[in-house]
């Protein structure tokens, strides 16, 4: 295969996919001859190509097992050179060499010999030069074809010396191929009208600029990408100086705060802001913090080039864990308090390194576990979950907390040796309990005025947990009845017409959005993950006096309003017991609202704690 291309002088780079041969790095060949304006070859050699005596070349690797494989063959058009011939041939593999190609030379159009054109299918959409101690930040937009799905774009990020040469290197936080070099996949589907890529990249050693390019991969035509926004922020080592400059700064005001001690908290989720949807840890931080304690909350961030979070919860000093990681002895070595506390809720590396350090200085630490992280593996979302790290916490902290009984037994086979935690279930909070009250009364005084059951669910609809099959099979099965769902992550799915989905609203205006329900449900789909959970939204659901249907899972089964399903007979079945038990009745379900918000939660944590401290001092 021979193609021609149009050129000028300067760097360019020719991308594609292969879709044949053996994964070897010598399956395919390409041999390159540069001619001048009058149509003269120009002698090799030529700036980043090999040099045999056929002429100037570079191999290129085969796809495995019918996938395609990213290749990009870079190249440097010497002075004088106007067109480019590059001949595509089988080297080390027999077969035919089966490719896509996606030319990027300086902007040209791609020519066979047939004289046909199509259209560059690679968009520049910014460069620009490095600043020392600085990130390069962007947004890009990229308009969503009704063809494109997943992977129909990719965004490749290319750095260059002074003398114009690409510099190959890795990108933390982007994928990376021989081919393509540091880059980022683009999924569009059904329903998207574009979407919004944030790349953050600083310089690799000797670039000194940069260009970043949209380039069509699954898509059958060129992209349409517009830069959004471009900053230039810290790099991550003057991010750790900031980070450490605030750090001796919190410790420092610690010691006079008259708090009544510190406590860290390591989480597997993004920093606490307004936007975010609390999860336990979140909610810990900030329940602690009202409590008259100083909080070191350790977040997780894709990459250390993402801008260190805002400090904008009172006491509470938010740090990313690839910084926590080079700062926990400074913090471990704060002694201004007796009750000092090490909580970990992601069994990582960096808690099993740190463990110990925050132990040696005399920490109280914990290992809390609020899922059943082996299990969110085994789904394919835990990555970065390793066996040994759990069974290495539950051994080496003083107390195992979890949130359910399945968790609680699990945990405990791990640690061995007849060791024993204790149980902290979720919790709602006042805040909510005060707003559901005039909803859970009018409940429980009067019953429902529907003509048929109303069911709805407030939370994530991600396909993964939610079981929207069972949903459309009940609806489906019962046409009068009504379900509402309330959330966000739904997919874009044709249900039935008496299925109703409605967006996320703030937690504090849903008794109200909810006032017509009769029964609340948490379908979920029935895994050893699932029955490992203690669902936030049971007491939320509780505290307005609507009776649960849920799929197995943690303690529900204990608690009075709950009815628990393994198939769609038994959903159906509890749904109409549910209503028929209580909704269409004025009763009152019990629900302890004293006991079950966040402050009792832990506050009760922190006793039980402090009690098994001072034993195991009391026994030394």
């Amino acid at each position: 295969m021979v193609l021609e291309f149009d050129v000028r002088p300067g760097a360019g780079l020719l991308t594609g996919e292969v879709c044949s041969g053996e994964g070897g790095p010598k399956d395919f060949v390409a041999f390159f001859v540069f001619y001048d304006e009058a149509g003269d070859p120009i002698s090799p050699p030529y700036e980043g190509l090999g040099l045999s005596k056929r002429g100037a070349y570079r191999y290129i690797r085969g796809s495995v097992e019918g996938r395609s494989a990213p290749f990009s063959l870079y190249v440097k058009a010497p002075a004088g050179a106007r067109r480019l011939v590059v001949e595509l041939s089988s080297w080390n593999f027999e077969g035919r060499m089966a490719f896509s190609m996606f030319p990027d030379i300086s902007g040209a159009m791609v020519r066979s010999r047939a004289g046909k054109t199509t259209a560059n299918k690679s968009q520049i959409v910014d460069e620009g030069s490095f600043s020392p101690g600085s990130v390069v930040d962007l947004q890009i937009e990229i308009a969503r074809r009704a063809s494109d799905a997943e992977k129909a774009y990719i965004v490749a990020v290319r750095q260059f010396d002074k003398a114009g040469s690409l510099v190959p290197g890795r990108i933390p936080g982007l994928s990376h191929s021989e081919a393509v070099g540091p880059y980022r996949y683009v999924d569009l589907r059904d329903g998207d009208e574009a979407a919004v890529v944030r790349l953050a990249f600083d310089g690799l050693p000797s670039a000194v600029r940069y260009d970043v390019r949209v380039q069509s991969w699954r898509s059958a035509g060129p992209p349409d990408a517009r830069l959004l926004k471009k900053t230039h922020r810290p790099d991550a080592a003057t991010q750790f100086e900031q980070a450490q400059s605030l750090l001796d700064e919190f410790l420092h005001g610690t010691l006079h705060s008259g708090s009544l001690g510190l406590v860290v908290i390591t989480a597997t989720t993004k920093p606490i802001d307004a936007e975010n949807r609390l999860n336990r840890p979140q909610i810990a931080a900030k329940t602690l913090a009202r409590l008259g304690y100083r909080v070191v909350y350790v977040y997780h961030r894709f990459s250390a080039q993402e801008e260190l979070c805002a400090q904008q919860v009172p006491d509470v000093l938010q740090l990313p864990v690839d910084v926590f990681s080079r700062l926990y002895s400074r913090i471990a070595a704060f002694d201004g308090l007796d009750a000092r506390i090490a909580i970990f809720s992601m069994p990582d590396d960096v808690a099993c390194r740190s463990i110990g350090v925050f132990k040696f200085y005399g920490w109280r630490t914990v290992y809390e576990v609020r899922d059943d992280w082996e299990e969110f593996a085994a789904a394919g979302v835990g990555k970065w979950y390793r066996p040994a790290f759990e069974r290495f916490l539950t051994g080496a902290s003083d107390d195992i907390v979890c949130v359910s009984p399945p968790l609680l037994q699990k945990m405990e086979m791990f640690a061995g040796g007849g060791r024993t935690g204790f149980l902290s279930p979720n919790a709602t909070f006042k805040e909510f309990v005060a707003a559901a009250a005039p909803y859970r009364s009018a409940r429980a005084g009067a019953g429902s005025r529907n003509a048929a059951p109303v069911i709805g669910y407030f939370g994530h609809l991600t396909e993964a947990w939610f079981d929207f099959n069972l949903i459309a099979s009940a609806a489906r099965l019962e046409p009068s009845w009504r379900f509402e769902l309330i959330g966000f992550g739904a997919p874009d799915l044709t249900l039935p017409a008496n299925v109703r989905v409605l967006s996320a609203v703030p937690t504090l205006d849903l008794p109200g959005l909810t006032s017509h329900w009769d029964v609340a449900m948490i379908p979920f789909r029935q895994s050893p993950l699932a029955r490992a959970v203690d669902p936030i939204k049971v007491y939320d659901y509780l505290s307005l006096n609507l009776p649960v249907v849920s799929s197995e899972m943690g303690r529900l089964s204990e608690l009075a309003g709950c009815y628990i399903y393994d198939d769609l007979a038994g959903f159906l079945k509890c749904c109409r017991s549910a209503y028929d038990d209580i909704a269409s009745r004025p009763v009152a379900i019990p629900f302890d609202a004293d006991r079950n918000v966040w402050e009792h939660r832990i506050e009760t944590l922190l006793g039980s704690i402090m009690d098994r401290r001072q034993m195991t001092c009391g026994a030394r």
